[in-house]
């Protein structure tokens, strides 16, 4: 399917049907590669839009997860440090999350 397609049930309201569509990509462990993130990202957007917060979450936790959490610490700290730098305080929130999240 296009992923026109998947962006368009999205738009029109129906992140119900994306969601039904996508999931199953993501049961079985797959590793998040660079094919797999454009579904990743509207599967997140469609979670969202159903406020199902908790599955979020979860897959969040699960792609993390697969033998690249101490990658994204790692990465997480050289973005904080590099924007800190930058002084801005439109940035503030940003930077606070990923403290949170690494």
């Amino acid at each position: 399917m296009p992923v026109s397609a998947r962006g368009q049930w999205h738009e029109e309201g129906d992140a119900g049907r994306a969601t039904a569509l996508l999931d199953p990509w993501f049961a079985t462990g797959r590793e998040l590669t660079g094919k797999l993130e454009p579904l990743f990202d509207q599967l997140m957007d469609s979670y969202l839009a159903l406020g199902r917060e908790r599955q979020r979450q979860r897959l969040l936790t699960e792609v993390i997860s697969r033998g690249e959490t101490e990658q994204a610490r790692e990465r997480a700290r050289f973005w904080i440090a590099r924007l800190e730098r930058a002084r801005d305080p439109e940035l503030a929130d940003f930077i606070a999350l990923m403290r949170h999240l690494s």
